[in-house]
């Protein structure tokens, strides 16, 4: 599967629904940020995860760790579907965030 910076995966076989906001490609791993849908939030479309990006930004209410790696072969065996893209101004903000991470700072800084 081409992978798309910026662009949402379903995780398949999950018992709960989570989605996967794909940030970097870097070999041998990829950088994500996850989405999980809870009793307050109702994630079925891209407009749902914008808007709860949206909403993070809006409240400052942000989970650092949502943000995590993957090798990227383990991660192609786990998702099981392309949800779209979330917006420029959302991977901007999102981005930003995962600046700030340990994990930006050892895997994509330090090369």
């Amino acid at each position: 599967m081409n992978l798309k910076v910026g662009g949402i995966y379903n995780v398949a076989n999950s018992k709960d629904l989570i989605f996967l906001i794909l940030l970097y490609v870097k070999e041998p791993y990829v950088f994500t940020y996850m989405l999980e849908e809870n009793s307050t939030t109702k994630i079925c479309s891209n407009k749902d995860i914008n808007k709860q990006i949206d909403m993070f930004e809006l409240n400052n209410d942000y989970n650092y760790d949502g943000f995590m790696y993957l090798d990227q072969v383990f991660f192609n065996t786990i998702i099981d579907g392309y949800l779209g893209q979330i917006t420029d101004k959302n991977f901007e903000y999102l981005d930003k965030l995962f600046q700030e991470t340990d994990i930006y700072k050892e895997y994509i800084c330090n090369d």
